[in-house]
Formats: structure tokens, C-alpha cells, sequence
């Protein structure tokens, strides 16, 4: 953050991030009271205090501060954040667009600096032990059958019924479970993978088109695919409406656009704030609730057809990992919840309740390119 006029704002925001990143999560709440201005420009004193080269790195990538949404810059600073998932180094917050409310990171890291952040045991992109799929590991023990059916599925995924002849695009296929699955029904399968070893992975299918550029830069022929798919990626992305207005022009007439992302509508976001699993600070750039996601797909050209919210517990049972780890006087408390939530008829039982009351941890949305 940057210069007058606003360098007081970047000041200040800097000082809070000093004193959270000191403080124990009781003190890491921000002054909500004044609203923050965001500074355009390439430096961040937040991850650019870090003394190594990737915080030096990210001090001279950072994304102009501008929503991506609305275009306003004021914001409002919610609380300091860090990569917990790998514990690289950078200081980030949590803000909230003073005029359309999405939440965002800042400072947001870019090019190399954003990179760096994907370390090669990024889980997604491992080729084996990712946690994506459209249904629970040890599915079809008499167990899960029956929780299954009196309870539904964990709709982690939800796929149209295309014919075989059908153009596909997944953002963001990773260890390329999806792009698997989209073969067997014997679609004609994109996948774009900015990352070169999943990228390289994926190219081991002869009949996969892979794209490695970066979603931002996707050239599309207008009306060439029937679907595009993004399981947990919209959060990833640097430019989501470049991207969802990319995505518009190359969808056929009521093509579907089915894509996942956390919620930070949730109680978990209320919560456990900083020490939320799907936080996921710096990679996740951006924290959707139900109402931006709608905004952003009405401005791209979409209309939303219906809304899961996922009978999961991933961010549940994270979070109170990262709980044990920052408090360990109440280690055993939430590592005793973590083993109460693993039994799966407890894990499905709470996953459709939490669902049913719109307070999944993670949605699903399937919209269609909206007709004109």
C-alpha cells in the first residue's frame, strides 16, 4: 500500500497488521469503524515486512487494490491473515468492498509472487490424494448407502446431461479427476492447468486439449463449448469477471457454467474468521458469498438456475485444527470435536443439516449463458 494522499490509510493498515500478526486471535480484529482506502500500485508494506525473498517477491507483485466488481476502492479491513495451509511467509487482511461487499485479500499477489504460493505438495495439483470427486471416500459401505439415500448426496459436483458428443472446458483440472470423469461420458474435454506438472500430467491424454495459459488470457472461439466447469477455482482467479465474460462468449445458447466455491456467507467464516479453513490466504483472492456471486454472474451474462450448498465438513474440521494449533489449552477440545465429526452418519447427518439451513461451508452453483 501506497503514497498521499492515501498513505495514511496504507499506514494504518499496516500498523494493525504488525500488532495482529503479535497478537493471539482475540486481538485480531480490525476498527471497523472507518473505512479503509486501497492503494493502487506495486508495493505492500504487509508482505513486503517479511524479510526473505518471497515476501520481497510479492512487495513488487501486488494487484491493484480497485473491487474487481464495482470498481470502488474503499474498503473496510476485517482481520489479518496468513498462508496457514503451507505457512509461507506474508501478511495479508481480509477486506470488505465499502459499496458491493465482496470480500477480498490484500495485498493481492501476482506473476511470480502469486506462484510461489503453489508450492509442488500443493494438494490439487498432486496426482493422487486429492480430495475433489463427486462422492466421499469409502463410498458404497452399506452405511454411506443408506445415509445416501435418506439423506441425499454431499453434491460436491453437479453435472448436466450432455450428449456424448458434447465440448467441455474445466478451469483449473489439477490432478484431473473431473477431466477423467468428463471422458467416460465421452466428451470432447479442454482442460486449462497453468501449473506445469499437472499440465504435463494431463497431456498424457492424447484426447485432452490442455490449455496452460492463464484463465485470464484464454482465447475461446465464441460459441464453441456446451460447459465449462471450475470446482473450487473462482477464488483462484486473478480477474473473475475477464474470466466469467470469457466464459460467456465461448458458452453455446443456455450452455451451463457449474463451478464451486467456499462460502463466506457461512457460520464457519463468522466464527473462526483468520483460522477459517477455506480461507486459504493468499490463493483464495477472493471470499464469495451467495449475493457477489450473484452480482458477478448477472454482470458476465448469466443467470443462476439453483444453488447447493454442500453437505461437507472439510472447512469444519480444518478450521479446528488450526484452533488446536493457535490455542493449546483448547487442543484437546477441538481435537476431540474433530474425532466426533468423523463417524460418517455424524459427518452426513450435520453436512444435511447445515445444508438445509443454507450454511454449507461450500456451494455449488449452476447457471447458464443467459439468452441475448
Amino acid at each position: 500500500m501506497r503514497l498521499p494522499p492515501r498513505q495514511v490509510a496504507a499506514m494504518t493498515m499496516s500498523r494493525r497488521a504488525t500488532s495482529a500478526s503479535r497478537s493471539s486471535a482475540s486481538k485480531d480484529r480490525a476498527d471497523l469503524s472507518q473505512p479503509l482506502r486501497s492503494i493502487p500500485g506495486g508495493t505492500s508494506s504487509h508482505v513486503g515486512s517479511h524479510p526473505n525473498s518471497l515476501g520481497a517477491a510479492a512487495a513488487a507483485e501486488t494487484a491493484t487494490e480497485a473491487c474487481v466488481l464495482c470498481g470502488a476502492e474503499a474498503a473496510t479491513p476485517l482481520f489479518a491473515a496468513r498462508d496457514r495451509l503451507h505457512g509461507l511467509p506474508g501478511q495479508f487482511w481480509i477486506v470488505r468492498c465499502a459499496r458491493c461487499a465482496l470480500l477480498r485479500t490484500s495485498p493481492r499477489p501476482t506473476g511470480s509472487a502469486l506462484s510461489a504460493y503453489y508450492p509442488d505438495d500443493y494438494a490439487p495439483h498432486r496426482e493422487a490424494g486429492h480430495e475433489r470427486g463427486g462422492s466421499a471416500p469409502g463410498a458404497g459401505s452399506p452405511l454411506r448407502d443408506r445415509l445416501r439415500r435418506w439423506l441425499g448426496t454431499r453434491r460436491i459436483w453437479w453435472i448436466p446431461d450432455l450428449p456424448p458428443s458434447a465440448r467441455v472446458l474445466e478451469l483449473g483440472s489439477g490432478s484431473g479427476h473431473f477431466v477423467r470423469v468428463a471422458l467416460a461420458r465421452g466428451w470432447e474435454v479442454h482442460a486449462l492447468e497453468p501449473a506445469k506438472g499437472p499440465a504435463a500430467r494431463l497431456a498424457r491424454y492424447a484426447c485432452v486439449h490442455v490449455h496452460q495459459e492463464p484463465a485470464e488470457t484464454l482465447d475461446l472461439p465464441p460459441a464453441s463449448l456446451d460447459a465449462v466447469f471450475a470446482w473450487m477455482v473462482v477464488e483462484h482467479l486473478q480477474n473473475p469477471p475477464v474470466v466469467l465474460r470469457k466464459i460467456r462468449s465461448a458458452l453455446r445458447p443456455g450452455g451451463y457454467f457449474v463451478f464451486s466455491v467456499p462460502n463466506a456467507r457461512s457460520w464457519e467464516f463468522a466464527v473462526f474468521r483468520s483460522r477459517w479453513y477455506a480461507l486459504d490466504v493468499p490463493r483464495h483472492l477472493w471470499h464469495f458469498t451467495p449475493r457477489t456471486l450473484a452480482r458477478l454472474l448477472g454482470a458476465s451474462g448469466f443467470r443462476v438456475e439453483r444453488v447447493f450448498h454442500q453437505k461437507v465438513l472439510k472447512n469444519l474440521t480444518g478450521s479446528l485444527e488450526y484452533l488446536a494449533l493457535d490455542r493449546p489449552t483448547l487442543a484437546w477440545v477441538a481435537r476431540a470435536l474433530e474425532r466426533a465429526l468423523t463417524p460418517p452418519w455424524v459427518s452426513f447427518t450435520l453436512g444435511a443439516a447445515l445444508a438445509a439451513a443454507r450454511q454449507g461451508g461450500r456451494i455449488t452453483v449452476v447457471a447458464r449463458a443467459a439468452d441475448g
